[in-house]
């Protein structure tokens, strides 16, 4: 009772302030990216674009596991290939730029939003000559309803959408504001702080989810809807630092191995082994730059290859140097 009262006081308050007036609108969107273009120049690599660790940021607390931030994007901060051990929404409010979702390229631009789950590998580049304005939220899955949550999962590659009206995008920003003032506000209760921060949280993902319904026929990527294909990618992404073969992924999905290989193949150009390769070493490339002390046999193990010279191999052949070499450099780059 007491979560629908609060549900209901917010759906009112988010009604009297759902049509403002243009104009404010306005300057309220141009003067956004000079008030918060300090904090993005100031972002350190440890924050943002590297791998987090696995306790950031407060993980088994979930008033405090939520982070929202503005940031420009503007190509003065490398942004590498990367996963996190948490949930990442971000809505751009201007520039534009290409966003690199495990094996899909998506378009950004004014109204994008896309949703990372945890150990999606994504990346993000900007136009140079159209800096990248955005909201980023960080949060503990356990913050998201079930039901949300279960149509997320089905969603899988397809958790991107456009708001193409100026009515939804400022919808989209009334709710992240109100968001970022219930995370940084003080209550006497620490139950009232996460009932406001999950209710806020799950409309703009309620939103998020059946805008992405409603257009995910129109999004290009390599899966093209194919079922089977999408629990096989999800199974191998939950999987694939244990000793998984082609076998293991085919019977899961329920093909017989010939054809899920020659289908896998077809929809994703390339094969199973490469995927899975290709996976791993950019899950053991993200180990080393977060620049935690990983041994070279330490890593190998991580990301599950059985054979520390095998690994070593691959890794120069991907990245031009070995890993004890990159773990060299960054050491030396960080201090």
């Amino acid at each position: 009772i007491f979560l629908n009262q609060i549900c209901l006081f917010m759906r009112l308050f988010y009604d009297f302030f759902k049509k403002p007036i243009d104009i404010l609108h306005n300057i309220r969107y141009n003067a956004f990216s000079t008030l918060h273009r300090r904090e993005s120049i100031a972002l350190s690599l440890d924050n943002r674009y590297l791998m987090d660790p696995i306790t950031a940021p407060g993980v088994g607390d979930p008033t405090t596991d939520l982070r929202i931030e503005w940031h420009v994007i503007d190509g003065k901060l490398p942004v590498v290939l990367h996963w996190h051990t948490y949930c990442e929404f971000e809505f751009v409010l201007g520039g534009s730029g290409t966003h690199q979702l495990n094996n899909a390229s998506l378009p950004l631009g004014r109204g994008s939003a896309y949703l990372c789950m945890t150990n999606d590998f994504h990346k993000i580049k900007e136009t140079p000559s159209d800096p990248l304005t955005i909201v980023n939220v960080k949060f503990h899955e356990s913050l998201i309803n079930k039901s949300i949550l279960s149509k997320l999962e089905k969603l899988f590659m397809h958790r991107y959408c456009v708001f193409e009206s100026e009515e939804d995008i400022l919808r989209i920003s009334q709710l992240l504001d109100m968001l970022k003032s219930f995370q940084a506000s003080e209550y006497n209760s620490r139950s009232v702080k996460k009932v406001l921060i999950e209710c806020t949280l799950n409309q703009i993902l309620s939103l998020f989810v059946l805008h992405c319904l409603e257009h995910q026929d129109e999004i290009a990527d390599p899966l093209k809807n194919e079922h089977k294909i999408q629990k096989a990618i999800a199974y191998i992404h939950k999987n694939f630092t244990s000793d998984i073969s082609q076998n293991d992924v085919a019977e899961h999905i329920g093909l017989s191995v010939n054809y899920f290989s020659a289908y896998f193949k077809e929809l994703m150009n390339c094969s199973y082994s490469s995927y899975l390769l290709n996976l791993r070493l950019n899950y053991a490339r993200s180990l080393i730059m977060s620049n935690h002390i990983y041994s070279v046999n330490a890593i190998t193990e991580m990301v599950g290859f059985s054979s520390v010279s095998y690994f070593i191999k691959v890794f120069k052949k991907r990245f031009g140097i070995t890993p004890k070499e990159m773990i060299y450099k960054v050491r030396t780059d960080t201090h």
